[in-house]
């Protein structure tokens, strides 16, 4: 993964090979897509793209739980649900938007 550092520039806008990860630069903010067949928790997958987004690595950034419930995230945000849901947290220095679809939205917070 990437060295801890502050970010000045945006990473690239291609897709990280790993997380996929892309930057927008009309929004100032990161997406990413859980692909729920791969199997992973959708929990790994915010976890590896706000540390790509930071350049933090994993064994460096805290852990999820002591932000929201890692399994509570992976059954209320489930694309077999019939309703679509929609879920905010702060984790990293990041406001972290994750939808039913799978679509992950990274945004900095400016004072990071």
């Amino acid at each position: 993964m990437c060295p801890t550092t502050t970010r000045e520039t945006p990473p690239s806008t291609d897709f990280d090979a790993t997380a996929r990860v892309r930057y927008d630069p009309q929004t100032n903010t990161y997406h990413a897509r859980h692909e729920w067949e791969t199997g992973d928790p959708l929990h790994v997958t915010v976890v590896e793209s706000v540390a790509v987004v930071t350049e933090t690595e994993l064994t460096e950034i805290q852990a999820l739980y002591s932000t929201i419930d890692p399994e509570a995230l992976d059954a209320v945000v489930d694309p077999n649900r019939r309703a679509d849901v929609q879920i905010e947290f702060q984790f990293e220095g990041c406001l972290v938007r994750i939808e039913t679809n799978g679509e992950i939205t990274i945004e900095i917070d400016g004072d990071r």
